[in-house]
């Protein structure tokens, strides 16, 4: 029982120290990569978390608490959640960028306080943990002389042309 409580306590306090990547955790990312349900992968969690503050965000001007234009948060939150989940890191990075700017504007205009610190370390541990999936696959496949279709995300030898997956015309390599 103490063993449960202690990886569960463990787990909250990987979250809240999202630097802090475990070795296992990332090699278990990147070797079931594409197996893992969206609620398991890293990239899986950040959409997932994109989607949550879009929909609040939403809510909170449909009832008036915000003024529209907060759309704009939700736009940006959507469509880097979608480049998160394609594997993009630079999607990545833009929603560390994003994320920890609107959790300072918070704290300076003092809307934030320590839940706002909470919620910011959640989300950059998600967004981490997905960069540095990407980053490790990334490595894997120049060892193994691989790339990934960057329309299907299927895994296909350096000197193809096409996707095998999907017939995607990929770019010429020097």
């Amino acid at each position: 029982m103490s063993e449960i409580n202690n990886k569960k306590g463990k787990s909250i306090l990987e979250w809240l120290l999202w630097w802090q990547v475990g070795k296992d955790e990332l090699n278990k990312q990147t070797r079931e990569y594409e197996t893992l349900k969206i609620t398991q992968s890293a990239k899986g969690q950040s959409f997932l978390l994109n989607i949550f503050s879009a929909t609040i965000t939403l809510l909170f001007i449909l009832v008036g608490s915000t003024d529209a234009w907060n759309l704009l948060d939700v736009f940006i939150l959507l469509i880097l959640g979608f480049f998160i989940f394609k594997g993009h890191r630079w999607a990545m990075v833009a929603a560390m960028v994003v994320w920890t700017l609107e959790k300072l504007i918070s704290l300076i205009d003092g809307n934030g306080g320590i839940l706002a610190i909470l919620w910011w370390a959640i989300y950059m541990h998600a967004y981490y943990v997905a960069y540095k999936v990407e980053n490790m696959r990334v490595h894997h496949l120049s060892i193994n002389n691989k790339i990934y279709c960057s329309h299907c995300g299927k895994q296909i030898d350096s000197d193809s042309k096409y996707c095998i997956k999907c017939g995607n015309k990929l770019p010429a390599t020097i």
